[in-house]
């Protein structure tokens, strides 16, 4: 699958409030900003355009999918087509590397927490036990096994 790429501080919506919290996508909109590219790619609509972070912001504050303000409820985006939550790896090692490698072989959408547990970004390919990622907040393009922690899995 060939991802698309959405950088959460884009002029376009970086500066817009993440759900109805105090921060902007910019600063906290990575989680949203994955499942985005993952929703852009697969063709969701919202309105009957194409999702990008700030239109899927703005449906998910309309349509309860976020908890305490900006905490993305992962099953969210459910209603709105093929990519469907499947399950939640919680914990480092809680998803092993070749469980991952065999889900990204098996095209499904896998986002993942990386820098100790700070960030969220799409993984879109590997090598060993380094993966690739879209990474919505950093010019990071790999990340290794070790550094991940919490396994968002989707089905499409």
């Amino acid at each position: 699958m060939n991802y698309t790429l959405f950088k959460q501080c884009n002029s376009a919506w970086g500066s817009h409030q993440l759900g109805t919290s105090s921060e902007t996508i910019c600063e906290a909109g990575c989680a949203m900003s994955s499942l985005s590219m993952v929703l852009n790619s697969y063709k969701e609509l919202v309105g009957g355009k194409t999702i990008d972070p700030l239109s899927f912001n703005n449906w998910l504050v309309s349509h309860s999918g976020y908890a305490d303000g900006d905490l993305l409820e992962w099953a969210s985006a459910d209603s709105l087509g093929s990519v469907k939550f499947s399950d939640y790896y919680r914990g480092a090692g809680s998803l092993s590397a070749s469980q991952l490698q065999g889900l990204v072989d098996k095209k499904h959408p896998v986002i993942v927490n990386v820098r100790a547990g700070t960030h969220w970004v799409l993984v879109i390919g590997y090598e060993g036990t380094n993966f690739y990622v879209n990474d919505p907040g950093f010019d990071t393009s790999a990340y290794a096994y070790s550094g991940m922690s919490n396994y968002i899995v989707y089905n499409v």
